[in-house]
């Protein structure tokens, strides 16, 4: 069964904010129970779908949250009467590939996520993405501004990301569970900006490295992090300035071990 240059719109029902982890796995169950239905209908060994696209909105009023281009979906070996319910195609399956490009999400009023390339090769347990950026599209002080508190504001940009040996428990479709051999992190560029003019929050403990990874909400089992070619800048508005002062530490390299 092949599909070709198909296009799907998917409509999200905004939920209130503490149920919105909840929306985001009855979505991803909704795809699971299309492939399922149009694959359990006939006897179909062989799945693929070709320079597909997907486009978010919101069900209430079709705002714009997210868009994908050239999906590609490929499943051998399939067997309907085998669940997998961790798996985007929900049966067993002798081998699968996955990828896409072009992604754009908007994340909340002032950030957007966009990726360049998403590809996972099952057979060889790679999962590779390219061009990754977190950024605001407003002026960061505009966005210090809506935020209101003095907070770390925070863009994010990746060249390239490699997740090698994925093991089998590992699930990259529905809850999150990462667990491999190593993650190689190429070309980071962070930039966190504080606004020293804004009325800080309520005091809270900041966490140190191993309290923040045990704070991650996605399950991550990792025996080794590899960081490389990568820049770090904080920059801080102080007290009535009107040029923020920058701290800039270039070309970082190195490893963390035994992430769990």
């Amino acid at each position: 069964l092949i599909f070709i240059r198909p296009e799907f719109e998917i409509f999200i029902v905004q939920q209130p904010e503490n149920q919105h982890q909840k929306k985001k796995k009855e979505s991803t169950k909704g795809i699971q129970g299309l492939f399922g239905d149009i694959l359990s209908r006939g006897e179909i060994n062989s799945f693929k779908l070709e320079h597909g696209s997907v486009e978010l909105k919101y069900a209430a009023d079709s705002t714009f949250i997210g868009r994908v281009k050239n999906l590609i979906l490929e499943g051998k070996g399939i067997e309907t009467d085998s669940i997998q319910v961790k798996n985007l195609i929900p049966f067993k399956m002798s081998g699968f590939y996955s990828s896409l490009d072009s992604v754009v999400i908007q994340l909340n009023q002032y950030t957007e996520l966009r990726i360049g390339f998403i590809e996972y090769h099952e057979d060889n347990s790679e999962f590779q993405m390219n061009n990754i950026s977190m950024a605001f599209t407003q002026d960061r002080l505009e966005v210090s501004q809506i935020v209101g508190n003095q907070i770390d504001l925070i863009e994010v940009a990746i060249k390239h990301l490699k997740i090698s040996q994925l093991d089998a428990q590992s699930n990259l479709s529905t809850d999150i569970d990462i667990r491999a051999k190593s993650i190689l992190i190429d070309g980071l560029i962070l930039k966190d900006f504080r606004d020293k003019n804004k009325p800080r929050p309520p005091d809270t403990e900041k966490p140190m490295f191993a309290g923040m990874v045990q704070n991650m909400p996605i399950p991550l089992k990792v025996d080794s992090i590899y960081i490389k070619n990568s820049d770090i800048y904080y920059s801080e508005l102080g007290e009535g300035k009107s040029d923020a002062g920058t701290i800039h530490f270039a070309d970082l390299n190195g490893s963390i071990v035994n992430i769990t």
